[in-house]
């Protein structure tokens, strides 16, 4: 891998593991009512939602069903996080029935110049999403895996990300390129899936099986270029195979947007495949890139799966 690339991922990961406000990383920007944002060396911008302290600025919407598909028990808001998470306050909860066998959930908000945001700039989009996921882990389901085949999507677009229905087909769709299921697009990559690690034959009732908060990091492989008044914005979601009930708990979002100078090739900072980080998971993970997955962990030594390494 070329010594540069290397060079700017560690960049960007170290940013985010160290993003929690450590003295004389970074001056506030302005600290506004809907989170709080940081201005980093080389002018990257941070900024943090808890939804414990309310939706801060944060939308929900569902997109690529139909009204014709009947009741999807479309559902969003913030509500009181699960007694099993044992954290108290709120999430931002959204759920839906994917009978359409294609429904994307997803939040987003809008980042600006007064979050540091700069006309015209170029950005990488660096995400630490945690999410509480009442999904199990190898399960068979309708259509598709209740956990498994949920993707956890995240990226951002200089427009504003909207639902539209299309009149002639009478179905709902996304005005931005987010992708379809396991494949993202321009204005949101894959992250993983929603799977909490409990085994399958461990729950009885899916609907009503314990929550597990989860942590994602992740790295959109696209940069993205601010609109030219400053706009930029950010969208979480999931694409849906699974032909059932899918619920979740937003938790926390964190964003770096690091600057691409218009003197640095871009090449240089092309990124290998993104991949998540459960940071709280006891065994070493079982995926398929399993070295990215050991450099996940390993770069946070006091977690229970850097230990299991």
């Amino acid at each position: 891998m070329n010594v540069h690339r290397i060079f700017d991922l560690t960049l960007m990961l170290a940013l985010l593991v160290t993003s929690g406000g450590a003295a004389g990383i970074g001056k506030p920007l302005g600290a506004n009512a809907q989170g709080r944002a940081y201005e980093y060396p080389d002018q990257v911008v941070r900024a943090s939602f808890d939804f414990r302290e309310g939706a801060l600025g944060w939308e929900a919407g569902f997109a690529d069903y139909s009204p014709s598909n009947g009741d999807l028990r479309l559902e969003v808001g913030l509500r009181p996080l699960p007694p099993e998470l044992a954290v108290d306050g709120t999430g931002f909860y959204i759920q839906g029935v994917n009978r359409s066998d294609d429904l994307f959930m997803f939040l987003k908000r809008r980042l600006g110049p007064e979050e540091g945001v700069r006309p015209n700039q170029t950005y990488r989009v660096v995400f630490n999403l945690t999410f509480a996921s009442n999904a199990p882990s190898d399960c068979i389901g309708v259509g598709g895996a209740p956990g498994e085949s949920v993707y956890l999507k995240a990226g951002a677009s200089p427009i504003e990300p909207i639902s539209v229905l299309d009149e002639e087909e009478n179905h709902y769709r996304m005005n931005v390129d987010k992708g379809n299921q396991g494949i993202g697009g321009p204005a949101a990559s894959v992250i993983g899936n929603i799977a909490n690690g409990i085994p399958c034959d461990e729950v009885a009732d899916l609907e009503h099986a314990l929550y597990v908060s989860l942590t994602r990091r992740h790295v959109h492989p696209l940069a993205i270029t601010a609109s030219a008044d400053g706009a930029l914005w950010l969208l979480v979601g999931t694409d849906s195979g699974f032909e059932s009930l899918t619920a979740l708990y937003y938790q926390r979002v964190e964003v770096l947007l690091i600057p691409i100078s218009d003197d640095r090739s871009l090449a240089t900072l092309e990124l290998p495949t993104p991949w998540s980080c459960n940071f709280d998971a006891p065994t070493r993970p079982s995926t398929r890139d399993r070295e990215s997955q050991k450099g996940c962990c390993l770069r946070s030594p006091a977690s229970p799966c850097a230990r299991a390494w």
